[in-house]
């Protein structure tokens, strides 16, 4: 949970890569950005996350023209950069997965059967989840073992 002390981010340089905080609304740039650097940089403001709303995000540029972050963003915008992907790959790895019989399904339905009573009801405290967590990693035991 977001503690009201951590209300202010300041970051150089590192903001684009291994970067996991989906909270900042609102980003001041003060050096140029370029291509993928300014689709990166710019990007994080926009995550979703239950506790923010599109009418949050604001970012404040000191330092780029706007036709030059609208250029970086453009290859993006109008085109996908993945191929297309098999319909049918999530269960081919299925199958190729459970060739290996480490897995058992009775064992992974406990688990999701487990792993949703323990969150049932929405917000749980800090020691619920804990304990949920010890329970739920004994689940997985079989499979590790």
């Amino acid at each position: 949970m977001p503690k009201p002390e951590h209300r202010i981010l300041v970051v150089a340089e590192k903001y684009q890569t291994g970067f996991d905080q989906p909270l900042p609304t609102t980003m001041y740039v003060d050096k140029i950005l370029v291509k993928l650097a300014a689709v990166q940089n710019l990007s994080r403001p926009n995550r979703t996350h239950r506790l923010k709303t599109t009418e949050d995000l604001f970012i404040l540029d000191f330092a780029n023209r706007p036709e030059d972050i609208e250029q970086a963003f453009q290859q993006y915008y109008e085109a996908s950069v993945s191929e297309p992907t098999d319909p049918n790959l999530l269960f081919d790895r299925e199958r190729e997965v459970m060739a290996y019989q480490l897995l058992v399904e009775a064992e992974m339905d406990t688990f999701v059967t487990a792993y949703f009573a323990a969150f049932q009801g929405g917000s749980a405290t800090d020691m619920a989840i804990m304990k949920a967590h010890a329970r739920l990693y004994g689940y997985l035991q079989p499979a590790l073992d």
